[in-house]
């Protein structure tokens, strides 16, 4: 399996263009593992924060996949640095140009922040 690794620091979101790189040029699937730093000021239930990945064909969604972090780590610590990591699987990919995005989505209230996200993606050749 080949692997790309894309890190990021101080991001709240990633996107990738298809076009021209490594990561959906003309693959049938993958598995995408993120990985990044959460923080909260706020218990995770209240916060409820998720990490969404999806797949974009021209400005149209058509797969996402997320981390729901209050149930994936409930006892998450406040005001501390913690890991978080999920995999998911790419649907048949559509097109070489469409777009992946990684991002951050706040289902409740207050806030909190994502720092080192890293992309990694798996396929076959």
């Amino acid at each position: 399996m080949k692997q790309i690794i894309i890190p990021f620091s101080f991001l709240t979101s990633f996107r990738k263009k298809g076009k021209g790189n490594n990561v959906v040029k003309l693959i049938n699937y993958a598995i995408i593992k993120v990985k990044a730093m959460i923080y909260l000021e706020d218990s995770v239930n209240v916060v409820k924060p998720l990490i969404v990945g999806k797949f974009r064909h021209h400005k149209k969604d058509y797969f996402a996949s997320y981390l729901d972090i209050a149930k994936e780590y409930p006892t998450i610590k406040l005001r501390e640095w913690t890991e978080v990591e999920y995999s998911f699987l790419t649907p048949n990919i559509r097109h070489s140009t469409d777009d992946l995005q990684v991002f951050g989505w706040l289902m409740g209230t207050g806030s909190f922040i994502i720092d080192d996200l890293t992309v990694i993606v798996y396929n076959e050749k």
